[in-house]
């Protein structure tokens, strides 16, 4: 049996040296055996177990190590992916200029057997000012990819990657028509790759779509029967509290408390079992709700407490107990409990800009 030994965070300067001379003896003879294809995906590895200062040491070493022949290749593949470590360490502007460099000299990959280095560059180009929240350049650089695509079989997944990226962009533009469009596009294309992971984020995406801009509760319910079925059969547990609160959400507007409320009660357990905080804080502040409807403010406030308590050292859920605190100053009786509960949430209402919410509150105050 073959049996790999990886490298634990030391580089022996042999291994790099040994390294560095079959590559050179792979260039001299110009035979592709799949040395670049191989170190590529090696490198991607190291990305992913996060094992960075390994990278920069291989990075490093092939480029001051003295090539004999097409030392421009080597340094195309090198800047290929120093784009990516850079990325990895947080160093974004960096990592789009390797990325633009790449773009530059992606004949000389071509050269030494990397494909589609175009079409992934300008996909990453598009990651990146996506998350500047740069959405129309996002676009731009993913319909670039898109472009340089060649349609086939083995295509399929890229596309599929590129078209729900697209329906991100135009979702966070508001385009909430353009984002449907883009992800039906994208959702027999991840069926014909079998990729379970792409095909749930898209059928989620749709569910939540048709329901919070579309108002078609019914509908979303029956893309998240099929998002259930996928999840469960590939055993997908961190999206199932997801895909409950939903549920949920769905089932309070179609009036079908009952099970609404049962939706909401096992997405929070899921939630709290997955400490996915703000999951739990989203279903149990609805499930309040409906138990508001239905008279049971003591079982609303008890809930609404213990949300309060656990969103108050998280400043990322700023919003989740502005609404919670609302919510808490609509039902208590006490009224200095009462006026407590209205003035932080005034306080927080500012801080975060809202308006309108802060008025209302301010009025309940006075």
């Amino acid at each position: 049996m073959i049996r790999a030994i990886p490298l634990e965070g030391v580089v022996h300067q042999s291994y790099l040296r040994r390294l560095c001379e079959e590559i050179d003896r792979n260039l001299r003879e110009n035979t592709d055996t799949g040395v670049f294809t191989f170190l590529y995906r090696y490198f991607q590895t190291l990305l992913q177990q996060r094992r960075l200062e390994e990278l920069e040491v291989l990075i490093e070493a092939l480029e001051s190590h003295t090539f004999t022949v097409h030392t421009n290749r080597v340094h195309a593949f090198v800047n290929y992916v120093k784009a990516y470590l850079r990325k990895s360490q947080g160093n974004l502007k960096e990592s789009a200029h390797w990325f633009r460099e790449t773009l530059v000299k992606h004949d000389e990959l071509q050269q030494i057997g990397m494909e589609n280095v175009e079409v992934d560059c300008y996909k990453e180009l598009g990651n990146l000012e996506f998350h500047q929240k740069l959405y129309k350049c996002a676009i731009d650089k993913y319909q670039s990819a898109i472009n340089r695509l060649q349609l086939n079989e083995d295509s399929r997944y890229m596309l599929a990657i590129v078209m729900y990226n697209m329906a991100l962009c135009q979702y966070k533009l508001k385009n909430y028509h353009q984002t449907l469009e883009y992800l039906n596009k994208v959702i027999p294309l991840a069926k014909d790759t079998s990729n379970s992971y792409l095909l749930l984020d898209t059928l989620i995406l749709k569910s939540a779509l048709l329901s919070e801009h579309f108002r078609h509760y019914a509908e979303a319910n029956k893309i998240l029967d099929q998002a259930y079925e996928i999840a469960q059969r590939n055993q997908h547990s961190s999206v199932m509290n997801i895909i409950w609160n939903n549920w949920g959400h769905n089932f309070f507007h179609l009036k079908q408390y009952v099970l609404a409320e049962q939706a909401l009660q096992h997405s929070i357990r899921l939630s709290h079992e997955s400490n996915d905080l703000e999951a739990e804080l989203h279903s149990g502040l609805l499930l309040a709700e409906i138990w508001v409807a239905q008279g049971r403010e003591a079982e609303a406030k008890q809930l609404l407490k213990r949300a309060v308590e656990n969103a108050s050292h998280n400043r990322q859920y700023t919003k989740e107990l502005l609404d919670c605190l609302e919510l808490l100053g609509q039902l208590e009786t006490d009224e200095s409990l009462r006026l407590k509960y209205l003035e932080d949430a005034y306080q927080l209402a500012l801080k975060l800009k809202k308006h309108q919410k802060s008025t209302k509150i301010k009025k309940n105050l006075t």
